[in-house]
């Protein structure tokens, strides 16, 4: 067996004991746990901002694909292993994302995303990309751990403005 055959041998042993491996003690956990709605916002009035100089025809189309799109998720559950950053918003399907790189993800309408994340100790941030636009959620837990802001944005070359809004979170008891 030559050095070569030999080292495409190992390369999923590799894979499979890095997978395999606790998170490092040195790591922060991001944030993590259950949590329920305290405040929302007022959404209304940011998609009435964010559609303001959409033409009028496709404007009622827009505010309602942002309500439909953007609800007040009553409870978030957040977790994380070595590798991966789990997100589920009302006993929706889980979202499991890399926390290098990135998947495809399709949601239960059958529209498909590119979704990432990125996570530090107090925060985690999911980006989810489609053909018409793009929303971020920003996690980041206060530093006591009792409340979790949600802060989003909606990006999308059809609006005039970007959707932001926020909703906080108190930690599950």
């Amino acid at each position: 067996m030559t050095s070569f055959t030999a080292l495409l041998l190992c390369v999923p042993a590799l894979f499979a004991a890095d997978t395999a491996k606790p998170m490092p003690k040195n790591v922060a956990p991001i944030p993590a746990g259950v949590f329920t709605l305290q405040s929302s916002p007022d959404l209304p009035s940011g998609i009435e901002q964010a559609t303001e100089g959409v033409p009028f025809l496709a404007r009622g189309l827009a505010e309602k694909r942002l309500v439909d799109l953007n609800p007040a998720y009553r409870k978030v559950v957040l977790s994380q292993d070595a590798s991966t950053v789990t997100i589920q918003f009302d006993g929706r399907q889980p979202v499991r994302v890399p926390l290098k790189g990135g998947m495809a993800w399709t949601r239960e309408d059958g529209e498909t995303f590119w979704v990432s994340a990125v996570a530090s100790p107090s925060k985690i941030v999911q980006t989810y990309k489609a053909k018409d636009g793009e929303r971020t959620n920003e996690f980041t837990l206060s530093p006591n751990g009792q409340s979790l802001v949600l802060k989003v944005s909606v990006r999308s070359p059809k609006l005039s403005k970007v959707l932001n809004y926020s909703m906080v979170y108190a930690a599950a008891k």
